[in-house]
């Protein structure tokens, strides 16, 4: 396969060798492997058409191959090639005016925000002024954030299809 005409005896019980369904249970059926690397053991079509090993999804989300649209930034990418993770600029302003203490945080936007004065003396320890002050850069007061960069999503498994894989559980 890989690019050849596809062979009409390579079809098994209404299922394509190298066939990805998501799944929902832990109990992989007969016939079917679970995405996670493994090698594809004795299913010579499966093997055929993904190689020595089965793709290993566990913890990535698919996206469709752009194959020319322009959609996906990294538009050249081969099939079952790996994208990291990105997060969209966030952005803020930062207009520093604070000789006067009524300017205090009044241009501060988007991720910005003034953590307070950091209490430093102006003079060598005789005097306090406000205006050194702490400012803040804190993306969730603009986004949602998390320990990772990832769309809303629900666990599955993603199982492929070997060579005698079927339809009927």
């Amino acid at each position: 396969m890989n690019g050849q005409a596809l062979d009409r005896d390579i079809w098994v019980g209404g299922v394509l060798p190298g066939m990805i369904v998501m799944w929902y249970s832990d109990v992989i059926p007969a016939g079917w492997l679970l995405c996670n690397g493994q090698s594809v053991g004795n299913n010579p079509k499966l093997r055929s058409v993904v190689g020595n090993n089965v793709p290993d999804f566990r913890g990535y989300f698919p996206r469709a191959k752009d194959g020319g649209r322009g959609v996906d930034p990294d538009h050249g990418r081969g099939l079952g090639s790996i994208q990291n993770d990105g997060l969209q600029n966030i952005t803020g302003t930062l207009l520093v005016d604070v000789a006067a203490s009524e300017n205090i945080g009044v241009n501060l936007s988007g991720a910005f925000y003034d953590g307070g004065s950091l209490g430093r003396p102006s003079d060598k320890g005789t005097t306090w002024r406000d205006e050194i002050r702490n400012i803040v850069f804190d993306a969730s007061r603009v986004v949602r954030t998390a320990t990772e960069t990832r769309p809303k999503n629900i666990a599955l498994n993603f199982i492929i299809a070997g060579d005698n894989a079927t339809t009927q559980l």
